[in-house]
């Protein structure tokens, strides 16, 4: 069976199409209220979740790590996030408090993997990259001048995509093999944002499982496996607020 090989060229399309949906919905929308602007453009760092607790332990196998433990055994990377928010009403209740959805048209991370892939523990960097959406409820607090705290919830369908198919290590059996193939699952991602006119910095917590093909020794030969892959992250974002 034929898969896809995510490339260069299938990136840019996805950014492209937000990018031209976000400009899209900016035209022909209005700002109710200039102080609860609705658009964002964010950049940022993506921390798994190793760097806090869980660290990668390489006396376990590699995927045990990140099946069980969410011990991903990856560096910082990248994370890029276009949106809006959804405001339920046109104008602030309860002094100064708006009720919404924040939709994330996509969200992109990139973190470079750093494994052993054989029992003489040479080394690869394989990459890992998600694409998702997220929508979830969203309550924004204009708390003094132009300052205002959002805070939210968000649902995120999330695809993963290995950069090769890499073989990595297993102590008791040799080595174990991920494809090249898309992972899928539906993750949350939970945070917070503040921002003062156009600017922007957020802080969330995105996590959840996405399920991958591992193929893993059996005798002679390899079994293919569904393996349950924590992706916890967290995320620390600058951005513009339109």
């Amino acid at each position: 069976m034929a898969t896809f090989c995510l490339t260069p060229r299938y990136i840019f399309y996805f950014i492209v199409a937000a990018i031209a949906l976000f400009f899209s919905s900016t035209s022909h929308a209005q700002n109710d209220d200039v102080n609860f602007r609705k658009f964002y453009l964010r950049a940022g760092l993506a921390m798994p979740q190793g760097h806090f607790k869980n660290a990668f332990d390489n006396n376990i196998a590699t995927t045990d790590n990140f099946s069980k433990s969410g011990g991903l055994g990856a560096k910082s990377g990248f994370v890029f996030d276009i949106g809006s928010y959804i405001y339920m009403h046109p104008d602030p209740i309860a002094d100064g408090i708006k009720i919404g959805l924040d939709f994330t048209f996509m969200s992109l991370t990139y973190n470079q993997l750093n494994w052993e892939t054989d029992l003489t523990g040479s080394k690869t960097a394989p990459t890992f990259l998600t694409l998702s959406s997220k929508l979830g409820p969203l309550v924004s607090y204009n708390f003094a001048d132009i300052a205002i705290v959002d805070v939210y919830f968000k649902v995120a369908p999330t695809f993963l995509f290995a950069s090769e198919t890499t073989y990595v290590r297993n102590n008791s059996d040799g080595v174990e093999m991920l494809p090249e193939d898309i992972g899928f699952g539906v993750k949350w991602n939970t945070g917070i944002t503040f921002h003062y006119g156009v600017g922007s910095f957020t802080v969330c917590y995105d996590a959840g499982r996405v399920k991958k093909t591992v193929y893993r020794p059996n005798g002679f030969t390899m079994m293919e496996t569904e393996e349950q892959l924590l992706l916890n992250m967290v995320q620390v974002k600058i951005g513009l607020q339109l």
